[in-house]
């Protein structure tokens, strides 16, 4: 069992199927994510912002993929943890939680104690620290749309690509894309950018060679990344990652 001490830097923690994100994060620009999230406040309220709703306080919020917001953090040092759809978990948190609303105000209990939150956050314990019970049973996620997900996750493709992937997995580029919005929540072309984006996330080792990591995982350049960045998490890579410690290979919750 991966176990480390949650110190108040920046910290990401990557795993196949989630990634965590310790740490203050600016007021983000509107932006909307290709994974579930759950934002936990590790001091006071933060803010969530939606149209036409306005502005939501919490101390915990999990939102749908797709679902357009922006974060207003009022300085608070946050866990972000990034859900991957492709996860069973995830898969049966979205029907127990999200089903009827995008977005679930304040699922996590704040009679947890800071130290037992902490353990279920690095652990990647989400039934838990969203107090359900063991979820069972079959997902509804189209089988294609999975095995697209699934390896999309395993090695992002470039645009031209995504035809071949289509037939990989018996349906036509044109449906393949039908089936993924209605499934996922987003296009197939932006959870291919979103899924470029995590295989750098996963492989990353230090932050100061970020840009040719970058360039590594298809980024055109430093500007096409923080682009990139500010569309999928609302925020460019220099605001999040000085300092940043990374941390990879955590068992995953079963």
């Amino acid at each position: 069992m991966y176990e480390m001490a949650m110190a108040e830097e920046r910290q990401l923690i990557c795993d196949a199927d989630h990634t965590v994100y310790a740490g203050q994060v600016p007021d983000t620009d509107w932006h909307l994510h290709a994974s579930v999230t759950l934002i936990v406040s590790r001091g006071s309220e933060f803010h969530i912002e939606l149209e036409p709703e306005g502005r939501i306080a919490c101390h915990s919020v999990l939102l749908e993929a797709g679902l357009r917001h922006r974060l207003l953090s009022n300085t608070q040092p946050l866990w972000v943890c990034f859900l991957e759809q492709h996860s069973p978990v995830t898969q049966r948190i979205r029907q127990h939680c999200l089903s009827s609303a995008p977005l679930l105000h304040n699922p996590v209990s704040r009679a947890l104690p800071r130290p037992a939150l902490e353990s279920l956050v690095l652990q990647g314990q989400w039934q838990a620290l969203l107090g359900l019970q063991r979820l069972s049973g079959c997902t509804s996620m189209d089988e294609r749309v999975l095995a697209c997900a699934v390896s999309l996750s395993r090695r992002p493709l470039a645009a031209a690509e995504l035809s071949w992937l289509a037939r990989e997995c018996g349906l036509s580029e044109s449906r393949l894309r039908h089936l993924f919005r209605d499934h996922l929540g987003v296009s197939l072309q932006y959870y291919r950018q979103w899924a470029q984006m995590r295989g750098l996330m996963l492989q990353l080792r230090d932050t100061h060679s970020l840009t040719r990591q970058a360039l590594a995982h298809g980024f055109f350049d430093s500007a096409h990344f923080s682009r990139s960045c500010r569309k999928l998490i609302g925020v460019t890579p220099s605001s999040i990652t000085r300092g940043l410690q990374v941390h990879t290979g955590r068992k995953q919750e079963e």
